[in-house]
């Protein structure tokens, strides 16, 4: 009974933690150079996310920098800082 407890209680703040990053503020496909750059887990070229981490690439077109090249969601990278969309706002008119 204890257990149960605690994979629901874990699930509610993976909801909550969800809902707390809005999907419309972020790109939908992030390739691993601007993933790099902007993402919440890299900070000065050092990663600082999850020990253990699983993320699918696939060729896609990145919707911050419009390159075809290797892509991911967006959450792969700790979600991205604000700065993303000023780069993306230049590179992709």
């Amino acid at each position: 009974m204890l257990m149960l407890f605690f994979v629901s209680y874990k699930f509610m703040n993976l909801t909550t933690m969800k809902t707390k990053t809005k999907k419309q503020d972020q790109p939908s496909v992030v390739c691993i150079s601007c993933g790099r750059l902007y993402g919440k887990w890299w900070q000065n070229g050092e990663y600082s996310g999850p020990e253990y981490h699983v993320a699918t690439f696939y060729p896609e077109d990145c919707d911050v920098c419009g390159a075809h090249a290797n892509c991911t969601e967006a959450r792969d990278f700790g979600y991205l800082v604000p700065a993303w969309a000023e780069h993306a706002a230049l590179t992709l008119k």
